[in-house]
Formats: structure tokens, C-alpha cells, sequence
């Protein structure tokens, strides 16, 4: 039973730093009893303090697992101190011993250090009982107490001694022992006879009757609780069965065993698996069979209601009072209608509350609250539709981001859903069908005619919601957000529906957003660009407007490069944000009007993002043809020969004008010089002109030439060597050699601080560059 902590969250407490989990600890106070059990444990308690039986008795308290056993048990104790605070009461715990002989010593300890502490009868009542109490020479020297301690341990020894030498004799002859054969008892006996005359004159029936007296004189009951039994593999239960069974029968020794009726029986079946077997045989060990009452669900509802709005209540932020309240008012919801089939004992309330807190704890702020507690739920009754959850939300996302799905590969989603569910209750997903579709994305039921059956549409086209797109952006249904359920990782899905939104209202802002988030990805965000591209893809295809394509496409236009130059250089030396948005304009583009993909065009003499702009033109003049043996088909190009004729005339007049200053903060703008040099739009020597004319402070000399860079790749490790010779179009290679070793004598600090950088990159490539 778990314990419930009353005291609500406070901002201290809602950090990460102090994630308060559920340690599904029993309880042991009455103020933790949240399930009413305490007047049931006071009950029991007063029945072992008044039983007057003769002999001890075994009380059995069986629940199912995690029903709360352990924690009646602490307040049968706790009832028990309040009336006698001395009274013994131990837990013997048969799981934690690793051998049958070991499970034997173990109890007699507890039962040897227990009745030390248990003042004697007084002389009068011993002697009513008929207890022949001897007291030789050596209780002059000790108390009756010490005497009576020394004396239980050394018959308590002895006795177990017997019993641990006829059992080895047994199993060393390999003779069952099993309790309900004729057989095998009689050759226990003889083996126990056996080693009776080999450890000495008593038999071991006057053994345990010296301890029976002895335990007689105690003026207090002992009470060994048992607990745990459903830990134990079906031979040793059987064994501790059997164990209490040879003690059960001890004077004021009081057993409770703890245990779950199915695991007990189950054991038993496997231990004697013939047709006699009788049901009833447990009863042979306990007398007092005792079922702990089941837990009503309307308590375990509460109580997992109570910790979760506890762990919560400090986290929600929204920015309306309403729409907390409709967070809230769904929560409850998903509470009330998913907790009967979910929650069955205390243990699984502790289960899916901790469970919750893993999930979100890290990504709170990230996720839609109700739906992961709904996929909790789901988790926790059903692991399959956990994972075809996780398969089919994987799916949808790939499909709308562009890949395709065959049919047959939807058909066979569709059928793992119905066998998935085949064995759940029709009203699971019948009544509850509505909360169902809400949580999964293209998911919708069919109309059926044939009773008790439901089945599923899947892959349903949806339209984005324009409403609440703050709360749609944490939703587990959306198609790429569900990444942050499974994997934890946390999509900063507030900036990019916050992009989102900009886009067609302004998207110069937009653009502006997107280099933040880009920097935001930089210092440590799990969720990635890729992420990002994934979602922006999906949300063209969602939306499919004209005007938010343009805006999209202009976006990229104007914050692309920003993007870039935090991602900083890929593999090949490619930029991957370039890769993406190259893909994503393509395919915008080629979907666009006429006189919205004219106003694009035009964008190339304005857009702010020059290196990824020159990028896309440097292949465009491959792909038709105007260089190189790389000719593509028409139909992949980009642009008309009319179209890339008028955009390298506008690119070539940005060249133009830029400094070299604004030049070295372009990322990749080595391609700047090469398409224009390739486009054959630039006169004799004015490339070379611009440079002498650009690159005359020393500083921004260096950084240029830094900037030309290259890419390789040796034995897995990545450089980024000079190689000055691919640049001897537009590059005087020896003039660039006399002037960095001109600059080691420079003055300005920031040059001689940079120099080294240039150099070790140009030795890269060729490590006898400056010998000479």
C-alpha cells in the first residue's frame, strides 16, 4: 500500500531536483491509511492478544500482489504496541535465506531472541500449567531469565540439529519426503530415529516437548509474521510450508503469513503435480484463513487523483485560466473513465504515478499532461497496443513527411490493432472509442453491425487545427511530437508553432524566430533540426496553402543562413540545413502559381540568406549545363533557362556590392566566387579586383582566406585543410604566401592571434607549404 504525501507542491518542489517518486513502501502509521484497513488490523490485532489457545496458531492474510498485505500487517504491530509496547514482533522474510537448512535456523533464532526478551510467569502460574521448571546449580550464578534464555537456545540447538541431520540422511538416499505419502513418512522416521541415536538418548519427540514447556513459561505471546512468500520459487515455498507446519504447534508463538492465494496454490501444483492433489491442503498450515478485502476502485481512483494534481499543480502554465481548467477538466476525465480498468491494487496506483513522473518530469513543459497520463493507462493494461501505439504514430509520421506507405503495410497496422484488442472488454474502447480517437492522430471507429465487435479506421487524412495551436503543439498526436513520449527527447515545439504562426503574418519575424531556435538547438536541445525540417515538412503538406508556401519559401529566403552559420560545416563539408531547405524549396516551388513562383524569383535579389541562395545557383549552373558534365534532365531542374538567367544577374550585383567584412560573415561564401566566376557574367580581372579592393585590413585578409576551407576525411577523422591550389582562378597562391608571412611581424594582436589558425590549416593540405 503505498503512502500518499498530503502536502502540495511548492516551486521549490516542482524542479527536477526534487522529483518526489512514490517508493510503494508498505505503511505503518494510521494516518497513512488512505484504504480504511485500520479498524480491520485493530480486529485482528485483538484477536491474537486475546486467543487463549494452548498452542500457537497460524493466521494466513491473502491479497493479491500489491494488495497491501505488509502494510495490514504494520498495523496489526502498530495496534498490538499501543496496548503492550514490549510485545514481541518479528518478520521472518524466507526469501532473503539461501538454503532449506538455513530457513530452519533462522526461525529458531528469531524464536530463541524473542523469548529472551519475554519476562517469565511467575511461579504459581507455571506450576498450574504443570511445568516442571528444574533449576540447577547454575541459576544461582544467573537470573531465571538468563537461565531460561540459555536453556530454550541450547534444546532449540539440539533440536534443530536432529532435524537437519535426518533430512541430510534422506536426501543423501534420495527418499521423498513429501508429507502426504505413507510411504515416505515412514522412512523419515526411521531416518529421524536414526539420527536421534547418533546425536544422543532423547528422541526428538521429548526434544520438542522440552522446548513446548519452556516456551510455556513465557509470560507474553511472540508474533513471527512471515511475509514475502509470493517472492519464493515453488520449492522453497513449499519448504517454509512444510517448516511451519514442524512449529506451527509452539506454545504463544503466533504465525502470519502473508501470500497470494493463486501463487500459493500454483506453487503447490507444481511441487505435487498427481490427481490427488486436494485444493484444501493449504488449510493444513493455516488455521485462520484470512482474505484481505478488495481495495474499491472509487479509493484507488482518489488517492492516484490526489498525488497526481499534487505532482502537477505546480507545473501547469497557461496562459488563460480556461484553458487550464480544460486541461484539468480532460485530465479528470481520463482519471475517472481509465482507472476501473487499469487500477486494481494499491501497488499499481504507485506503478503508474511513478511511471508518469519518469515520463514527464524532464519534459513537462513539452507535453500535454492528459495524454500522458492516458498513455500511461494504456501502457500499463495493455504492453501490445503500448507498442502499436508507438509503431503506428512512427508510421504516420514518416508518411506525412513525404515517404510512402504501401497498403498492404496499412492493412497489416490495421489488423495488429484488432488483434491487439481482441482480448480487451468491448466497453474498454466502445464506450470510451471518443477519448480514444481524441489521443491518436487519423485514427477513427467504423460503423459495425456485428455486436461486441469494433474496428478501426487508420491513416485517416486530418487538418491541422489553426485553434489552440499552443496546446496542439504538445500533443501526442500530432506526427512528430509522439517522439517525445516514447524517447523523452524534448521538441522545442513552443518556438516552432510559434514560427508557425508568424509565417503568414509576418515572415521576416519568422525568419528572425528561426535563427533563435537554431541557436537554441546549438546549446543543448535534444529535439533537432532535423526534427524541425521533419515538422515543417509535415505542417506544408497539412496546410497546403498557396500563401503559406510563399511565406515559407520566403522565410528560408530571408533566415536560412543564420541557421547555417550556428549548425556550422557537415559531413562532406555540406550544410545540412542547406540539404533540407533545398529540398523543401524544390518542392514548394515546383507547386507554386505562376505569379507567386515569380514573386520567389524575384526574392533572389533581396533575400538575406546569399550563401544558401548561391548555393542553390552554383548547382542550377551545373544542372543546365553551363559547366561541367553534369546536364540534368529538364524535368530536375530547379529553375527555366529564362529563371536562372535573371537570378545570376541579380546575385552577380549583390557580389558586387558586398565588403568583405559582410562577405566573411556569409556562410559558405566561398561559393559566392565560384558561381560567380562560373556564370560567366564577370568581367576580366574583376573578381581579383575585388578582393585587392575588400580584403586590405589584415584581419578580415585572414578570415577570408579562412573562409575558402575545404573538407576531408582520413581513418574516420575529420579536417578541414586549405587547399589554396583549388582556388587559383581568382587567387594569386604566392602573393597569399608572402603576405601571411608577412603578417607574423604584425601588431595588431587579433592578426598574430588568428595567423596560427590560417596556417595549421594550410599545412594540412600541404606541410611544406611555407619551407623555403
Amino acid at each position: 500500500m503505498p503512502k500518499t504525501h498530503k502536502e502540495p507542491l511548492n516551486n521549490e518542489t516542482a524542479s527536477s531536483s526534487s522529483i518526489d517518486f512514490d517508493d510503494d513502501a508498505p505503511i505503518r502509521t494510521l494516518a497513512e491509511d488512505d484504504l480504511r484497513v485500520s479498524e480491520l488490523a485493530h480486529r485482528i490485532a485483538m484477536t491474537i492478544e486475546t486467543s487463549c489457545s494452548e498452542v500457537g496458531l497460524v493466521i494466513g492474510v491473502e491479497g493479491d500482489l500489491g494488495a497491501g498485505k505488509t502494510s495490514l500487517v504494520n498495523l496489526v504491530q502498530t495496534s498490538l504496541k499501543k496496548t503492550d509496547s514490549t510485545l514481541p514482533f518479528y518478520f521472518f522474510r524466507p526469501w532473503l535465506v539461501d538454503s532449506r537448512d538455513g530457513l530452519l535456523t533462522e526461525l529458531f533464532s528469531i524464536i530463541s531472541e524473542a523469548a529472551s526478551k519475554v519476562p517469565l510467569k511467575d511461579t504459581a502460574e507455571i506450576n498450574s500449567l504443570g511445568c516442571q521448571k528444574k533449576v540447577p546449580f547454575l541459576s544461582y550464578f544467573c537470573s531465571d531469565r538468563v537461565y531460561q534464555r540459555r536453556k530454550l537456545k541450547s534444546q532449540l540447538a539440539r533440536y534443530l540439529s536432529t532435524i537437519t541431520l535426518a533430512r541430510k540422511i534422506t536426501n543423501n538416499l534420495s527418499i521423498p519426503t513429501e508429507p502426504i505419502s505413507m510411504a515416505a513418512n515412514i522412512s523419515l522416521d526411521f531416518m529421524t530415529s536414526l539420527a536421534e541415536g547418533l546425536l544422543g538418548d532423547e528422541s526428538l519427540e521429548t526434544q520438542k516437548e522440552n522446548i513446548v514447556n519452556e516456551l510455556n513459561c513465557l509470560s507474553k505471546k511472540i508474533v513471527i509474521v512471515i511475509d514475502d512468500l509470493d517472492r519464493l520459487p515453488a520449492d522453497e515455498l513449499t519448504e517454509v510450508l512444510r517448516l511451519i507446519r514442524a512449529v506451527a504447534d509452539f506454545p504463544n508463538i503466533f504465525y502470519i503469513l502473508c501470500y497470494s492465494q493463486k501463487h500459493i496454490e500454483s506453487c503447490l501444483h507444481k511441487v505435487f503435480p498427481y490427481k490427488g492433489f486436494d485444493d484444501n491442503f493449504l488449510d493444513k498450515f493455516i488455521q485462520i484463513p484470512f482474505s484481505l478485502p478488495k481495495t474499491e476502485i472509487c479509493d484507488l481512483r482518489e488517492m492516484f487523483r490526489r498525488k497526481l494534481l499534487d505532482y502537477i499543480r505546480s507545473r501547469l502554465n497557461y496562459e488563460s485560466v480556461r484553458d487550464e481548467e480544460k486541461s484539468i477538466r480532460r485530465l479528470e476525465k481520463i482519471i475517472y473513465d481509465e482507472a476501473i480498468y487499469s487500477m486494481k491494487t494499491p501497488r499499481c496506483v504507485s506503478q503508474i504515478y511513478n511511471s508518469i513522473i519518469l515520463y514527464s518530469s524532464q519534459i513537462f513543459d513539452f507535453i500535454d499532461i492528459g495524454d500522458m497520463v492516458y498513455l500511461q493507462f494504456l501502457r500499463f493494461r495493455n504492453k501490445e497496443l503500448y507498442a502499436w501505439l508507438h509503431n503506428y504514430m512512427s508510421t504516420y509520421a514518416q508518411e506525412s513527411n513525404g515517404d510512402h506507405i504501401s497498403d498492404a503495410q496499412k492493412d497489416q497496422i490495421r489488423q495488429k490493432l484488432q488483434e491487439v484488442l481482441k482480448p480487451e472488454r468491448p466497453a474498454v474502447f466502445g464506450e470510451n472509442s471518443y477519448l480514444f480517437t481524441q489521443f491518436l492522430r487519423g485514427v477513427s471507429q467504423k460503423n459495425t453491425h456485428e455486436q461486441g465487435k469494433i474496428m478501426w479506421n487508420i491513416f485517416q487524412p486530418e487538418i491541422f487545427e489553426d485553434c489552440d495551436l499552443n496546446r496542439q503543439s504538445k500533443r501526442f498526436r500530432h506526427q512528430n511530437n509522439f517522439r517525445t513520449y516514447f524517447s523523452l527527447s524534448t521538441p522545442e515545439e513552443d518556438t516552432f508553432f510559434e514560427f508557425v504562426n508568424l509565417v503568414e503574418s509576418d515572415y521576416k519575424q519568422a525568419a528572425k524566430l528561426l535563427a533563435k531556435f537554431a541557436v537554441q538547438q546549438k546549446n543543448g536541445r535534444v529535439f533537432s533540426l532535423e526534427s524541425f525540417y521533419d515538422n515543417l515538412e509535415g505542417i506544408i503538406i497539412e496546410r497546403n496553402s498557396t500563401s503559406f508556401n510563399v511565406n515559407i519559401l520566403n522565410c528560408l529566403i530571408h533566415g536560412i543562413d543564420e541557421v547555417a552559420l550556428t549548425e556550422g560545416i557537415g559531413d562532406f563539408g555540406m550544410q545540412r540545413s542547406w540539404i533540407r531547405a533545398t529540398i523543401i524549396f524544390e518542392e514548394v516551388l515546383s507547386k507554386l502559381p505562376r505569379l507567386e513562383r515569380t514573386s520567389i524569383i524575384q526574392k533572389f535579389s533581396t533575400g538575406k540568406s546569399i550563401g544558401w541562395l548561391s548555393r542553390i545557383v552554383y548547382d542550377e549552373i551545373f544542372s543546365h549545363g553551363l559547366t561541367g558534365d553534369q546536364t540534368r534532365p529538364v524535368s530536375d531542374r530547379i529553375f527555366t533557362p529564362e529563371e536562372l538567367e535573371y537570378i545570376i544577374e541579380t546575385m552577380i550585383k549583390q557580389y558586387r556590392q558586398i565588403s568583405g567584412s559582410d562577405m566573411i560573415e556569409i556562410p559558405g561564401f566561398k561559393y559566392m566566387f565560384i558561381t560567380w566566376l562560373l556564370c560567366g557574367k564577370a568581367s576580366e580581372g574583376e573578381i581579383s579586383g575585388w578582393i585587392a579592393d575588400n580584403t586590405g585590413n589584415d584581419l578580415v585578409f585572414l578570415e577570408w582566406i579562412y573562409g575558402l576551407r575545404g573538407w576531408r576525411s582520413t581513418n574516420g577523422v575529420v579536417t578541414e585543410p586549405l587547399k589554396l591550389k583549388d582556388h587559383t582562378s581568382f587567387l594569386d597562391v604566392d602573393s597569399v604566401k608572402a603576405r601571411l608571412i608577412s603578417l607574423k611581424n604584425s601588431n595588431d594582436p587579433d592578426v598574430r592571434k588568428f595567423l596560427p589558425k590560417v596556417e595549421a590549416a594550410i599545412i594540412d593540405w600541404n606541410p611544406n607549404f611555407f619551407d623555403g
